[in-house]
């Protein structure tokens, strides 16, 4: 990854450069981690949810952008 921009980096992905706004990865992460302590806090009350939940955080275990969002998913 190169810095070009403030709050931005580029990467290669499969021949081509991206641009990645790392903020936003941050603010993902964030996010997984929220759900997380909702998850952990509610327990067997977030039931309903848990399907919609898997829908998002499956994907994202794959997220090749920022290992911290990656980690927060799994969890």
């Amino acid at each position: 990854m190169n810095n070009d921009r403030s709050g931005w980096e580029t990467v290669m992905v499969d021949g081509q450069t991206m641009g990645v706004k790392t903020c936003a990865l941050e603010e993902k992460c964030q996010a997984f981690e929220t759900l997380l302590i909702i998850c952990s806090t509610l327990g067997a009350k977030y039931a309903p949810y848990l399907s919609q939940t898997l829908e998002i955080c499956i994907p994202c275990l794959k997220f090749n952008f920022h290992e911290g969002v990656r980690e927060a998913t799994a969890m």
